[in-house]
């Protein structure tokens, strides 16, 4: 059974993608083409997105870069836009390189930020679809979303990820590591309409990781006749909430989701920050960030209203760094999964 995807504001809408950034053509855009537009920079696996009908408020950029082992991308920005959102697509030591990446776009369609009320979250897509879950890294085991996944771990680090329901195309995936020892970054290959190969390192080294996953497509083969519609979830009263976090000098401030994010921000060490959500989860959420000139871990929710964050710099170290975090939180308010 799927259910409409919610948010507590006004007119949220949502834009997953998928780009190819090279010398020659500049970018092509793989998924998501009706939606956005993309260019490089004129510099190795840096572009700019554009979707063809900006956010009133709110823009947010997630992405995940897939074509290096120990590769991530970032967001190059200090103050986040609405209409334009500008990355970087870097390997394992923080060299810029093309590739392809996956992600999507999260905002409002309307200016009021203080309206709440729970409101379907809309997707340019033939009957969009979106499953989470969460992966043990030391077996494969499906933590959360056993109901949308199966996964086999393969080898140290690497898994086979099948859905259990294929869509109609190939979706977006991205997939998170969650906090550890050391940092982490996920790689996407072998993507079908069925399932991927998730590779998790810590740089370049292949390592066992605890990791989040979502996958955005659609259930249609066809995309004739695509408009705007809700989005749908298969786990029970799937909710989102997402924020920007602005760190300037190592303080960190809620620049945006002040009506589902405590404006107290709890600072845990270098690049490393809590967030309480206003609304708790009936159930462990799942977690995702792009941050500025970093990369970004998920610490598990310790408790179903709070989210913690560790940013890192190329090389893996945890440090703060002025600019923005996205954050993206989808979880559930029924105690049931299913």
């Amino acid at each position: 059974m799927l259910r409409d995807v919610i948010n507590q504001h006004v007119r949220p809408r949502l834009i997953p993608f998928q780009l190819t950034t090279a010398a020659t053509p500049s970018c092509t855009v793989n998924i998501g083409y009706g939606s956005i537009t993309a260019t490089r920079s004129g510099t190795a696996g840096a572009g700019t997105i554009t979707p063809r009908t900006p956010f009133t408020r709110g823009g947010m950029l997630f992405m995940g870069q897939t074509s290096t082992t120990g590769g991530y991308a970032t967001y190059n920005t200090t103050t986040g836009s609405n209409s334009a959102f500008a990355y970087s697509m870097l390997a394992n030591g923080g060299a810029a390189t093309d590739g392809a990446g996956d992600g999507f776009l999260f905002g409002w369609d309307s200016a009021d930020a203080d309206l709440v009320m729970n409101q379907d979250v809309l997707c340019v897509s033939n009957y969009p679809k979106l499953v989470w879950g969460k992966i043990t890294g030391a077996t494969g085991a499906v933590a959360i979303g056993s109901g949308d996944f199966a996964c086999t771990r393969t080898g140290t680090g690497v898994y086979n990820v099948r859905f259990a329901v294929c869509f109609g195309q190939i979706p977006v995936i991205v997939a998170t590591g969650i906090a550890g020892a050391a940092a982490s970054t996920s790689r996407i290959t072998s993507k079908t309409a069925s399932g991927c190969t998730v590779t998790m390192a810590t740089q370049a080294a292949v390592a066992d990781q605890d990791f989040y996953i979502l996958a955005l497509g659609q259930r249609s083969r066809s995309d004739a006749g695509r408009a705007r519609v809700p989005l749908a979830s298969t786990q029970r009263k799937p909710r989102i909430v997402a924020g920007t976090i602005t760190n300037t000098g190592g303080t960190w401030s809620l620049t945006t989701g002040a009506r589902d994010i405590s404006t107290t921000i709890t600072d845990t060490g270098a690049g490393d920050f809590s967030i309480t959500l206003l609304r708790p989860f009936a159930r462990e959420p799942i977690v995702t960030a792009t941050t500025t000139t970093q990369r970004a871990q998920c610490g598990a929710a310790a408790t179903t209203s709070v989210v913690r964050i560790q940013t890192r710099a190329a090389g893996g170290a945890a440090t703060d760094t002025n600019g923005i975090t996205n954050v993206f939180v989808i979880g559930s308010d029924d105690v049931s999964e299913y």
